[in-house]
């Protein structure tokens, strides 16, 4: 298992759909992973990621009030790959006397694991499936505004928005 943690939203070079972009806690342990998402996943994430409260991110920090009210906290949450060979999630509760496993949709834990500032433990499996590679640019203008927006720590500009700004 790799420790990671969601760092942005982005666009996966392969498919140009949405994916969530997890990066290693350590650097060299791994290359980026990115989990597949629909469009409105996508929106919401990105706005988690930038610390704004959304309608799913209320439910999380209720989920995580409950579970304290009750002794309990999330363990651990993994990411590893599912039968069909897609990214698969399952919630590690810890209670007080135990330990609870809730399968969730991958989605669903990442924006858990933004809200609780937690990391995410992903498969090898997972790792060699899904490492990230950007999605190629189409000319240098874009690629220096791109540059331009990752030279800024913590900006976390979706992909469509900065492409938006090159026409």
């Amino acid at each position: 298992m790799f420790e990671m943690l969601v760092r942005t939203v982005d666009h996966s070079a392969r498919s140009g759909l949405p994916i969530a972009l997890l990066m290693p806690r350590d650097r060299l342990a791994c290359a980026p992973v990115g989990v597949p998402l629909s469009s409105a996943e996508a929106c919401s994430l990105s706005h988690e990621l930038d610390g704004l409260c959304t309608p799913r991110s209320r439910a999380y920090s209720m989920l995580i009030e409950a579970l304290h009210a009750v002794g309990g906290y999330i363990a651990a949450i993994v990411v590893d790959a599912g039968p069909d060979g897609e990214p698969s999630a399952q919630l590690q509760i810890g209670l007080p006397r135990s330990i609870a496993v809730h399968q969730a949709a991958p989605a669903d834990a990442l924006g858990l694991a933004i809200r609780a500032s937690l990391s995410v433990f992903v498969s090898e499996r997972v790792v060699r499936a899904g490492s990230y590679r950007p999605r190629p640019s189409t000319d240098a203008a874009s690629d220096a505004a791109h540059d331009h927006l990752s030279d800024h720590a913590g900006a976390s500009v979706p992909a469509p928005f900065r492409h938006a700004l090159d026409d």
